[in-house]
């Protein structure tokens, strides 16, 4: 299937999406294309369909690993902090 999309100036075309939206109301990406003005996706069945624009949601080895080390700070402080009201409270 092909259908017209004006794409932004300076947007990429990587970042088109096309989702199945489903009866049940499940949604499912199907992959596409875009090309002089069109986005084209394969389908077996005429359904609802949603072109959408995504900014890139990639996450880097790099942000997992900044992440980590935060919560290995984050959550011993808050168990340190978390045992010693409970101490003060018992005394």
């Amino acid at each position: 299937m092909t259908v017209p999309y004006v794409l932004a100036e300076g947007k990429d075309p990587d970042n088109l999406v096309v989702y199945y939206v489903a009866e049940d109301g499940a949604v499912e990406e199907i992959p596409c294309t875009y090309s002089e003005g069109y986005v084209t996706f394969s389908t077996d069945h005429f359904s609802v369909y949603a072109v959408m624009y995504e900014e890139s949601h990639d996450v880097s080895a790099e942000t997992v690993l900044l992440a980590l080390i935060a919560a290995m700070i984050v959550m011993p402080a808050a168990v340190f902090l978390s045992r010693r009201r409970a101490a003060g409270r018992s005394v």
